[in-house]
């Protein structure tokens, strides 16, 4: 299986992603639902019109559907391979494994700072919108900690990136 992926798994991805993207074009063009949408569809509509008419184009949920599942299945190949290969590599040479062990702990950390640097005393707009989702304030410290380790790991990448070029051009 893995020699099959390795030589046909990108004509494979490329190919069904044609295919699908294909017929959900295809779905979308065809239904009478869509003919009559242009650029002026949900002018001059008051708020239930356009509620009304955005509930009725149900054709754009298999595009929808196909997402979601094509996003779980890559989910879980990306844990499941990651685990794999992590195993694998934790019964064959040990000191390799602690590598990606290091790197997971050093995003726990990052995240912890990032989840200590997020203030407890948001916006007005921040405060509105929390409510009107329902978002308690744990999770607003959740999700500004992960909007944080973002941060800080991007910044860390473009530094990590602009000094490898600043030593290679001396090299």
């Amino acid at each position: 299986m893995y020699s099959f992926l390795t030589k046909n798994g990108q004509t494979i991805a490329f190919v069904s992603g044609v295919v699908l993207s294909l017929l959900f074009i295809i779905l979308v063009m065809t239904n009478p639902g869509t003919a009559d949408l242009g650029a002026d569809s949900f002018t001059n509509m008051d708020a239930a019109e356009t509620q009304k008419k955005l509930v009725s184009l149900t054709q754009f949920d298999l595009g929808l559907y196909i997402t979601y599942f094509l996003l779980a299945v890559a989910a879980i190949a990306t844990i499941g391979f990651g685990l794999y290969h992590f195993i694998s590599l934790l019964i064959d040479s040990p000191k390799q494994a602690m590598t990606s062990v290091i790197i997971i702990v050093g995003l726990i950390v990052f995240f912890i700072v990032g989840k200590m640097m997020s203030s407890n005393i948001d916006s007005r707009g921040v405060m509105d919108a929390a409510n009107e989702f329902g978002v308690t304030d744990g999770q607003r410290g959740l999700i500004s900690g992960a909007i944080n380790t973002t941060v800080i790991v991007l910044v860390l990448a473009v530094a990590a990136l602009i000094i490898s070029e600043i030593r290679n051009l001396f090299k």
